[in-house]
């Protein structure tokens, strides 16, 4: 029989398939994809957003001020002023119209 680390092919399938149901039992709360510029909040931004039905605009903007200091610096903050410029953009165009 064929082994793969140690285990034998079927041995090691069920063992992958596992791991990978336990991967996906793990709330999106508990884990980031891509650093961990989030993980050292107390509060995650998308949980800031989602408690306060905040928009794409909004939220992005609220985002990157949040990790700007651990990922992003002037860059990060750069992003939020121009989600914040097309908010007001939005409503001025919004009053205008209505």
């Amino acid at each position: 029989m064929n082994q793969v680390n140690g285990y034998y092919a079927g041995q090691h399938d069920a063992l992958i398939r596992n791991q990978m149901h336990q991967a996906a039992l793990q709330s999106a709360d508990q884990k980031q994809v891509g650093g961990n510029h989030y993980k050292s909040k107390a509060i995650q931004p998308w949980a800031v957003i989602e408690r306060n039905n905040m928009g794409f605009f909004d939220g992005n903007a609220l985002k990157y001020i949040m990790r700007h200091k651990e990922k992003g610096g002037v860059e990060d903050l750069k992003k939020a002023i121009h989600y914040i410029e097309k908010l007001i953009e939005m409503e001025v165009n919004q009053k205008e119209a209505g």
